[in-house]
């Protein structure tokens, strides 16, 4: 039997098991001509819940590293994160319009009269379910906020890989921005290989992606940032 697959979880690991079952054996039956325990539904559902397991970690990072590099050198930063992988979006909702976390940053320099809103997004991606698919995923985020992250769990990032190659060049060519991560409970595993570019959503958009995706308490001081003048 081919060994088994460890995936992190909050409460330890979630084996996958991959190979042909022996006599007796109580796992799922074998499906397919390759002998996979999962049938392609079953793995997509999987890949999925395992997904959702490292938003926690994911929040962890924008909250204690992600969001310190924002920081003017002079001036203020204010921001608030939200998972919101299964918040709706209003009229703008849709498969693709859903980033799983988003950040909204609040800024001011110091010799600056006006505060600037920034909004990122994130798609998570564990080490089985990305493809250069994933980053067009990451790009359609582009009508709703300002910068774009596609953040994926790789273990073993290599430039030399195809995999790897392709989606670190598909990222720099739409200008997505690219973090993978090793250890999920560990945010100095963390680390940014692209930098997103600014993209222009429709303050409408911006708008709405707010009042869907944060909750009442971060809406009422964003709005409280931006309107001090002090």
């Amino acid at each position: 039997m081919k060994p088994a697959t460890e995936l992190p979880s909050r409460n330890g690991c979630i084996r996958l098991l991959s190979g042909k079952a022996s006599s007796g054996d109580n796992r799922l039956p074998e499906v397919g001509r390759h002998g996979t325990l999962l049938c392609r539904r079953i793995a997509w559902m999987v890949a999925r819940m395992l997904e959702s397991s490292l938003y926690p970690f994911v929040h962890d990072f924008i909250e204690q590293r992600f969001r310190a590099e924002l920081a003017p050198r002079y001036g203020e930063l204010h921001t608030a994160s939200a998972i919101t992988a299964t918040t709706k979006g209003g009229t703008d909702d849709g498969r693709w319009s859903r980033p799983d976390l988003a950040l909204a940053a609040v800024r001011r320099f110091k010799f600056d009269a006006t505060w600037t809103l920034d909004l990122h997004s994130f798609e998570v991606k564990t080490s089985i379910n990305c493809d250069p698919t994933s980053v067009h995923e990451a790009l359609s985020h582009t009508s709703l906020v300002h910068f774009t992250w596609l953040t994926w769990h790789q273990p073993d990032f290599r430039e030399s890989d195809q995999l790897c190659r392709q989606i670190h060049d598909r990222c720099a060519r739409h200008g997505v921005g690219l973090i993978t991560f090793d250890d999920p409970s560990n945010s100095d595993s963390f680390m940014v290989r692209l930098r997103s570019a600014r993209h222009s959503p429709d303050p409408e958009s911006i708008d709405e992606f707010i009042e869907t995706r944060f909750d009442e308490h971060d809406r009422k001081q964003l709005q409280a940032w931006l309107r001090r003048v002090e």
